[in-house]
């Protein structure tokens, strides 16, 4: 916790939220009734999802409020593999530390621009994106995190007092959360085996291997995460000049011309992941059919 944190004034939504979740602590409907709270208190057109992240396991929603059918699509097509492209997934399993954070806090500088953000995000109406991210080392949980997504539509007025509001929340959202997982010995947080999230983790790290070079593949994970051919060379230490060689070179091996194009090849290229045979799906993707 900041010291402004510390020290920020004690408002009414505060005192709402309190009075209202300090009863349902240890509750089995905690979280969504926790979501509930939250819009209640600071009413706005969005949708909330309750995520728990894990180095280990992929994502798992604790509670969402959804019902258009293109985002409940979208939310699904995430559990799937999306996950690892989402900006507050990646920077809280990077170790983000608790706080209330915007998109533009965690997102790379041309993320807005990716066909990532396009589909899932602009398609369906949405803005904007912020939330709370939450470490749980401090209940013995290490590389476990909680983010509470609220997604804004673009019908939706965002004023600078509901961002103040939202993150003058944070610190009490965090200790009711902490509090009631201690009292629950943490059973939201227990992850179905599954070795789906290992073998994508194992398909961002040798995607393209089969036909482009180490750092080629360096600069495509860095495109594929939205990050503009500037801030690439600036991460890497290395030329502009030289990114934008590394990107000629990465669409024309590939057969694509835009970042849009590379996206959707990642994508179609999951439907053929085999570990056993090639760790880069691509290598299947793009092997010529075979003769009848």
């Amino acid at each position: 916790m900041t010291s402004e944190q510390k020290h920020r004034p004690i408002t009414k939504p505060y005192k709402q939220l309190l009075i209202r979740m300090i009863d349902k602590l240890g509750e089995p409907r905690f979280f969504p009734l926790l979501s509930q709270e939250l819009n209640n208190t600071i009413p706005q057109e969005r949708s909330n999802i309750i995520f728990s992240f894990s180095q280990e396991h992929g994502p798992r929603p604790l509670s969402h409020d959804i019902t258009s059918p293109g985002i409940t699509k979208n939310l699904k097509r995430y559990l799937k593999g999306l996950y690892l492209l989402d900006p507050f997934y990646l920077a809280s399993t990077e170790g983000l530390a608790s706080g209330f954070y915007t998109l533009n806090d965690v997102a790379p500088d041309n993320f807005r621009e990716t066909e990532f953000f396009l589909r899932y995000y602009k398609k369906d109406g949405i803005a904007d994106d912020m939330g709370y991210c939450i470490t749980l080392e401090d209940i013995g949980q290490k590389e476990r995190y909680l983010h509470f997504s609220f997604a804004h539509t673009e019908n939706d007025t965002l004023t600078q007092d509901r961002l103040d509001e939202l993150h003058a929340l944070e610190p009490l959202v965090r200790t009711l959360v902490l509090k009631h997982l201690r009292l629950t010995n943490n059973r939201e947080l227990a992850n179905p085996t599954s070795d789906l999230h290992r073998q994508l983790k194992q398909v961002m790290k040798d995607f393209g291997s089969s036909v482009l070079t180490g750092r080629e593949r360096e600069v495509l994970l860095l495109i594929l995460h939205g990050h503009s051919s500037q801030a690439i060379a600036d991460k890497l230490e290395i030329a502009l000049r030289t990114v934008k060689l590394h990107r000629q070179n990465i669409y024309r091996k590939l057969d694509i011309s835009s970042q849009a194009e590379l996206f959707y090849l990642f994508i179609d290229s999951l439907s053929c992941l085999n570990l056993d045979e090639n760790p880069d799906p691509l290598s299947a993707y793009l092997a010529p059919p075979s003769s009848p």
